[in-house]
């Protein structure tokens, strides 16, 4: 007789094997069904992802979550956001993940998941003006023995309210290090110190036409670290960045410096030391010879070249004012000038030892009984904010050119009249045609050259009588910074003339402003 139906155990059985089966598979339905609620086509998908990241570049949001709502706000989307395939309405409360390299991601979409990197360290008094890392830039900390080490950017690495500003450098290959390790000299191509944007309280308008007069006492600069550009009102003014020019600007107002407006930029990355190496293979080191015998046009096409994507170029003479002014303030060193690199080698960063920063033509010493070498204790006396984290050889070292020059005059620059990059103000300071070497009134407020007077019969300002001698037709370019060989007259605020021709004693400066 045939048995129908099952046994006791056998529907036991069964029903384990449903319960096992139920915990394998549920899971995995309820996930698709999960993932079919989540999906967007994948048009609708980049149109969406496309609009949040143009929405993190125009407003420098980064490392953040957003909705679909923030960006029907900015108007990057119009509202409802219908799906391209399915035809439905998203939610205005989609969120979408931006990470700190301004790539967007649909969270609940391909794994994109809530999950943000630590935040980036972030100086109060900076007000958004915090050192800029694109490229290739790597931020580093440079001990008080010159050690560098790539910096962890989610904890302090500057510190401008003590003085500590910020270190990148840009290497010779393609090495790639974590946060806290080593980086050997030899790996490192040029270092630099972020300058950020800022305003500064007028205090001489530099309308000076002669020399003579009462000199001044040298003081600190009012700064103000902040993105915004200043306006004209009572207490500010909008910077002219005109030679000659005082726009709506005065004594006791306000004005952000030109060195940032004229690059749209939040702030720039000096060469930390003059430009060495070859004018076909620069770097930015210290104890290295600087390059010098060329003409102002070969270091200003070689500074551009340099990497177009942090937009290189030669120092202009209102960036030597924007770096100096920084270094003159609370945030610097108020109290003297720069001591001198007297080295006669000439070899960057070095300096001067006591009782051997003035003197005559011959006082350029390579020994180190009268000079100090990088990063010997006492070397940093020559950078402009008396600590190794600070920019070296605006005093001393070589005469630096400047990418500034009196419109009409082109000296033996190597230079023409074609050249279209005597006209682009973003990279080049144009001065009166007018101007003379006395000729103070055609200044550009910001580039410490007229706002330094009055000015002695001997051409000198009361600002630690530096050498003050404004272009004219016969030397129409500015040289910043004195040489080794200029004795006391070599200081960061010190500017002269020349003709723009090659000499041994003229170098130049990097600088970068990425955006």
């Amino acid at each position: 007789m045939n048995k129908k139906g099952f046994t006791l155990i056998e529907l036991i059985a069964v029903v384990v094997i449903i319960a096992l089966l139920s915990i394998i598979v549920l899971p995995t339905i309820i996930n698709q069904f999960a993932n079919k609620k989540d999906e967007i086509s994948k048009l609708t998908s980049q149109l969406i992802i496309d609009a949040a990241e143009l929405y993190a570049s125009e407003n420098h949001e980064y490392n953040k979550i957003i909705t679909l709502n923030d960006l029907i706000k900015d108007e990057k989307l119009e509202s409802p956001v219908m799906d391209n395939k399915t035809g439905k309405e998203i939610p205005l409360s989609k969120q979408i993940k931006i990470n700190k390299k301004g790539i967007a991601c649909i969270i609940g979409i391909d794994g994109c998941d809530t999950t943000l990197e630590p935040d980036d360290y972030k100086e109060t008094i900076l007000n958004g003006t915090d050192p800029v890392l694109k490229g290739r830039l790597v931020p580093v900390i440079i001990g008080e023995n010159g050690t560098v080490k790539k910096a962890d950017t989610t904890m302090e690495w500057y510190n401008y309210q003590n003085k500590k500003w910020a270190n990148a450098v840009l290497l010779t290959g393609k090495d790639t290090y974590r946060a806290g390790a080593t980086i050997k000299e030899n790996k490192i191509k040029a270092y630099f110190v972020w300058i950020p944007k800022y305003s500064y309280k007028l205090w001489d308008m530099g309308n000076y036409t002669s020399v003579g007069g009462t000199q001044v006492t040298p003081h600190a600069i009012d700064i103000k670290f902040g993105v915004r550009n200043t306006t004209d009102s009572e207490t500010e003014c909008v910077a002219p960045n005109t030679s000659g020019a005082s726009g709506n600007c005065a004594v006791g107002k306000y004005m952000t410096h030109p060195a940032f407006t004229s690059l749209s930029s939040n702030g720039i990355w000096v060469g930390k030391f003059e430009a060495t190496g070859s004018i076909s293979d620069i770097t930015v080191k210290p104890k290295t010879t600087q390059i010098n015998s060329q003409n102002v046009k070969a270091m200003f096409q070689a500074a551009y070249n340099y990497n177009r994507t942090l937009d290189s170029h030669m120092m202009k003479n209102t960036e030597w004012g924007a770096t100096i002014y920084l270094g003159h303030s609370v945030y610097g060193y108020t109290s003297g000038k720069a001591i001198t690199n007297n080295n006669s080698a000439p070899l960057s960063a070095w300096s001067a030892k006591e009782g051997y920063q003035s003197g005559s033509g011959s006082w350029g010493e390579s020994d180190t009984t009268k000079s100090i070498e990088y990063p010997n204790s006492g070397s940093e006396n020559s950078s402009i904010n008396r600590n190794i984290t600070g920019i070296y050889d605006m005093t001393g070292g070589m005469n630096e050119f400047v990418a500034a020059y009196m419109q009409g005059s082109l000296g033996n620059s190597g230079f023409t009249t074609n050249d279209s990059e005597l006209t682009n103000t973003k990279y080049i300071d144009i001065y009166n045609s007018s101007s003379s070497e006395k000729g103070y009134q055609y200044r550009i407020l910001g580039d410490a050259t007229g706002e330094l007077g009055p000015f002695n019969s001997s051409y000198l300002s009361g600002w630690y009588n530096s050498p003050a001698y404004f272009v004219m037709s016969s030397k129409p370019w500015f040289m910043r910074g004195g040489a080794y060989s200029n004795a006391g007259g070599a200081n960061q605020f010190t500017f002269n003339n020349r003709a723009g021709g090659a000499e041994s004693v003229l170098g130049f400066r990097l600088v970068l402003s990425p955006q």
